[in-house]
């Protein structure tokens, strides 16, 4: 590999920092005989980001697989189809609304605390092989966190007055004076949005005051018919 090794040490540490907090340090010994134990690895990839930067990332993945309860929970989680992403994109270009693209940083982990007693192997890399991690979050890869995070996001969207449009999984819409302006559709961790300037700065505001956000994306000028076709409304 032509990768250095400092990088990969950079890497791990920059994904170390999204776990501090939600997990404790246990003794291999402390922990109580049949407790659910699952290990985890590191896997690494380059990713490019928002600006075409290219960058070297590292992800601790759980092994959900090993979780001896994951038949017991409830897994289901929605995402946004792509019908709502086409009506989106419809809609955006009827009204004359903006897009954005809003990425929430480690999103399983801000869903709220986890609802089990899970314990981790860390990875080979780490050098910790006489300890246990007794996890205080979701991480991906457990099977209940894209659920949570789902019910925690939808909590949160409607709070702030959206309202889920039935028909349409994974859509919100937001209307003031029986005006449409805004208009969300949440597609796993990321938020497809689409409205008027001010609609998108009061929706930055406050999802930025709920959640860690990674990355925000808008287009530059609002969204017209040639750029996606004839929209039908």
């Amino acid at each position: 590999s032509d990768i250095p090794e400092w990088l990969y040490s950079k890497a791990v540490e920059a994904e170390l920092e999204n776990w501090k907090g939600h997990y404790e340090h246990c003794k291999v010994n402390d922990v109580p005989p049949g407790a659910n134990v699952v290990g985890s690895h590191i896997v690494y990839r380059i990713k490019k980001d928002e600006k075409d930067r290219y960058r070297f990332k590292a992800r601790l993945v759980v092994h959900g697989n090993e979780d001896s309860e994951k038949y017991d929970v409830r897994k289901d989680a929605a995402t946004a189809h792509l019908t709502t992403i086409r009506l989106i994109l419809s809609m955006a270009a009827c009204y004359g609304f903006q897009l954005g693209q809003i990425d929430i940083k480690a999103a399983y982990f801000q869903s709220g605390p986890i609802r089990r007693r899970i314990y981790v192997r860390p990875p080979r890399e780490l050098l910790l092989f006489r300890t246990l991690w007794l996890l205080l979050s979701l991480p991906y890869g457990i099977v209940e966190a894209g659920r949570q995070w789902q019910l925690a996001s939808d909590d949160f969207l409607q709070s702030i007055g959206l309202v889920a449009i039935c028909s349409l999984p994974q859509c919100f819409m937001l209307k003031r004076k029986g005006k449409l302006e805004l208009l969300v559709g949440k597609i796993v961790d990321d938020f497809l949005v689409a409205g008027n300037p001010s609609a998108l700065r009061w929706f930055s505001q406050k999802i930025n005051s709920r959640f860690t956000v990674g990355a925000e994306t808008y287009t530059p000028q609002p969204l017209r018919f040639n750029e996606i076709g004839r929209a039908s409304c």
